[in-house]
């Protein structure tokens, strides 16, 4: 990201906001309520356009690529709510969408790959069966974590991913990410316990009003 400005009117949330992430790095991105978090999220998965500057992935410009190769390199898992998952859907079929989306494997590799992660989030295989309404809190952050892995994408965005969960499933969930998740990430959030706990570098965005 090179010299990024964001303001609406007269507000500016930050200008020339800076800085460069290698494969499998961890960088904290801290802010308190109103500073810009999650419109920077929006910016960084191209569902916002920036008031000035670059964002480059391999060196290539963001705008140089399609929506959709974008959104297979770089994913987002944002603050739970119940609004994610599609409440008349299947888990399984929820699952399968970007695999199939993405043309990731046939039917019987997708099977094998997402019950590896459903292992890997300590979650039993029988809720597959189960829709979106009928699981807690942290089983449906759970399932919006693996929809973000399974495109094996290059960056993970992270914005506030447990700000609304109960302590125990706060961090059970930054456990896995500290040692079960090798992808590079930007953590989002006000509270930094989750970036020192998850990251490498953080930068405060105050700095860059």
């Amino acid at each position: 990201m090179e010299n990024l400005s964001k303001a609406y009117g007269d507000n500016r949330l930050y200008s020339n906001l800076s800085f460069s992430l290698y494969e499998k790095e961890r960088l904290g991105l801290l802010g308190k309520n109103g500073t810009g978090k999650s419109t920077l999220a929006k910016i960084l998965i191209k569902y916002e356009e920036p008031t000035a500057g670059k964002i480059y992935l391999y060196g290539k410009p963001a705008q140089d690529y399609s929506k959709e190769a974008w959104s297979k390199k770089v994913q987002y898992i944002g603050q739970y709510t119940r609004n994610t998952l599609d409440p008349t859907k299947t888990i399984e079929t929820c699952l399968k969408e970007p695999l199939n989306n993405f043309k990731i494997a046939n039917k019987q590799e997708q099977n094998q790959i997402i019950q590896g992660y459903l292992e890997k989030l300590n979650l039993d295989s029988s809720i597959l069966k189960k829709r979106p309404l009928e699981l807690s809190g942290g089983q449906y952050q759970r399932i919006c974590i693996a929809l973000a892995l399974l495109p094996k994408p290059s960056l993970i965005i992270c914005d506030e991913m447990t700000a609304s969960l109960d302590k125990i499933s706060e961090i059970a969930i930054l456990k896995f990410f500290r040692e079960e998740v090798d992808k590079a990430l930007i953590v989002i959030s006000h509270d930094p316990y989750v970036v020192n706990y998850l990251c490498h570098n953080t930068l405060r965005l105050e700095d860059f009003k």
